[in-house]
């Protein structure tokens, strides 16, 4: 459940953006009996071009209104002092933007975060440990050690979360890893997996180390959505996520259409390939796999209408495993109000090719996002000037 832009892990860890119960990518490289088991929720991160644009621009005249105007070269000086005061504004506008968080903010995010009161002092020394990771050069080690960081800050320390990194071919940079998604938490498996770029040199920049920040920030706070929901009512959380699983059933011609509209364009079938990080051959033996699941409304082509057939059974006993050493939050009923929320979304929740806009408005979603930026605003107090 979150902002992804596409997916695809290998051996049996997909997810396409579609959302946390559609698993079409799963089949170019898995079989039927898997690719019903994940059920990510995801982070990709948008890139976002700033730009600046003046609405009247450089004042001119127009010569042929005013002939006995301003001379040319001074229009020309008034031109130059416009421009120099609209960068100096520009910059200045952006230096006031840039102010560096304070701790209080910071400690206020914490708590909110982590759903407990955290003092000034536990809020520099959290914010220290960071810097302190964020000196480690070499990339996975960084990773591993941010994802036990932010997982023991979270409390879940004690818990059963295996994270698992996948090295994305093909990709040098991890904005092209952002491009399909950065990460995933699987709540019906209880795991975590991160796209990783394959980088020269094995380091990533600050840029991209803030980015992980960011989402996994982003994905834990999805985990601790699933541990309010099923320890709040782990009965009717099942049953949100069993009812979510099945309300695409019905949809058969339209993926149909879909997928042959892809393996019969040369440029679409290349897009396709890039984005799941396959081979045209294996691209093209995955899409017609699905296209004859689909159209012989077999057990495979359910399970990809449908999303994940979920067995409660079995989720259930995933959820015990990932958290049963996690100690009870004696106040959970002060969550009421935000758990409510998630079990409702969790079981009317919306795919990313209903609108990303939606998408993101969606409760459990712009719950996360909104972590993924508080977690920004402590990497700027840390590293800040």
């Amino acid at each position: 459940m979150s902002d992804y832009l596409t997916t695809n892990y290998n051996q049996n860890k997909v997810q396409d953006i579609s959302g946390p119960y559609s698993n079409y990518d799963a089949v170019i490289t898995n079989s039927a009996s898997q690719a019903g088991k994940n059920n990510y929720t995801s982070t990709a991160l948008e890139t976002k071009k700033d730009t600046f644009e003046g609405k009247n621009g450089i004042r001119t005249y127009n010569s042929n209104k005013r002939k006995k105007g301003i001379s040319s070269s001074l229009k020309w000086l008034l031109g130059i002092g416009g421009t120099i005061a609209a960068v100096g504004a520009f910059v200045i506008g952006h230096k006031a933007l840039a102010t560096k968080p304070s701790l209080e903010i910071v400690q206020k995010n914490f708590s909110e975060i982590f759903r407990k009161n955290i003092s000034t002092e536990e809020a520099q020394n959290i914010t220290k440990r960071y810097r302190e990771i964020f000196e480690i050069k070499d990339s996975e080690e960084f990773t591993r050690t941010l994802f036990n960081q932010v997982k023991k800050d979270y409390g879940y320390e004690k818990a059963n979360l295996p994270l698992e990194i996948n090295y994305m071919t093909g990709t040098e940079t991890l904005s092209e890893c952002m491009r399909r998604r950065a990460g995933g938490f699987n709540s019906q498996n209880c795991n975590m997996v991160i796209d990783l770029p394959i980088i020269k040199g094995g380091n990533l920049s600050n840029r991209n180390r803030k980015d992980l920040l960011d989402t996994f920030y982003h994905e834990f706070r999805h985990m601790q959505q699933t541990e309010l929901c099923y320890r709040f009512n782990s009965n009717k959380y099942l049953e949100a996520l069993e009812n979510n699983s099945k309300k695409d059933i019905g949809n058969f011609d339209k993926k149909i259409a879909e997928f042959k509209e892809i393996l019969n364009s040369k440029s679409k079938l290349q897009k396709y390939a890039n984005k799941i990080n396959k081979s045209i051959e294996e691209t093209k033996h995955g899409l017609e796999k699905i296209i004859d699941g689909l159209e012989k409304r077999n057990e495979l082509g359910v399970i990809l209408v449908s999303g994940n057939s979920i067995d409660k059974n079995q989720v259930k006993k995933e959820l015990e495993r990932c958290f049963k050493d996690v100690p009870l939050r004696e106040n959970i009923s002060e969550f009421k109000a935000d758990i409510d929320k998630f079990m409702e979304n969790s079981a009317n929740y919306l795919r990313g090719e209903e609108g990303m806009k939606a998408y993101k408005a969606q409760p459990l979603e712009s719950d996360a996002h909104s972590v993924g930026k508080m977690a920004r605003t402590m990497y700027d107090y840390i590293f800040m000037k």
